[in-house]
């Protein structure tokens, strides 16, 4: 009893409630199919982010930078979907993540010369966490086109930046996915079709 009590009552330290893992697949498991079209949303809203930043200068964290991309964000979670077998579910969580992480860092900044190592990391972090069964690091890297090395580094950057607290707090996960809600609009024009994207041959090996 006491445990499920101290389950039910989960703090993540600051007093604030988080969600316990059974109750986290739970909702994933619920509401799985609306996740499908909060993706549309995301990507609508990462495209966005990406063009808006791009218009202003800024000194984004060293270790996030690379070369400037020539695809869109939405482009880019679709290559993640598609070669890392994650879920829809996953990306949401990425999205919370990387939400928390701008809000509280000036310096993590989403624009066309972050967007490829920061994007990836977020939804490669979210993948570990909610699935069993997840790729190594190197095949998400191919997925990336960004050097394995250079992807470790990210990985414990943002994990530090996060203060490795990677269960999402009730409240704030509730407000993400309210806003993602409130752009419903947004999901009935699909970003992209079913068909996949080009094989990772094809994406650049070299260090971006």
């Amino acid at each position: 009893v006491c445990e499920e009590r101290r389950d039910a009552c989960a703090e993540d330290g600051r007093g604030a409630a988080v969600l316990t893992m059974a109750q986290l697949e739970e909702k994933v498991a619920r509401d799985e199919e609306q996740q499908c079209g909060l993706v549309y949303v995301i990507c609508h809203l990462l495209d966005q982010m990406v063009q808006q930043n791009d218009a202003f200068c800024s000194s984004p964290r060293q270790v996030l930078v690379g070369r400037k991309v020539n695809f869109t964000a939405t482009y880019y979670i679709r290559r993640i979907l598609f070669f890392s077998q994650t879920s829809p579910s996953c990306i949401v969580l990425g999205y919370y993540y990387l939400s928390k992480l701008i809000a509280q860092h000036p310096d993590i900044v989403l624009n066309s010369r972050t967007m490829r190592r920061l994007l990836l990391s977020v939804m490669m972090l979210a993948t570990k966490f909610l699935m069993d069964v997840t790729i190594r690091n190197w095949c998400w890297a191919e997925i990336g086109g960004i050097p394995v090395a250079g992807l470790n580094a990210i990985e414990a950057d943002l994990l530090r930046s996060l203060d490795f607290r990677l269960l999402p707090s009730t409240d704030d996960y509730a407000a993400v996915v309210a806003h993602l809600q409130s752009h419903a609009h947004l999901a009935s024009t699909p970003p992209f079709s079913s068909a996949p994207p080009s094989p990772c041959a094809s994406f650049s090996r070299t260090p971006s």
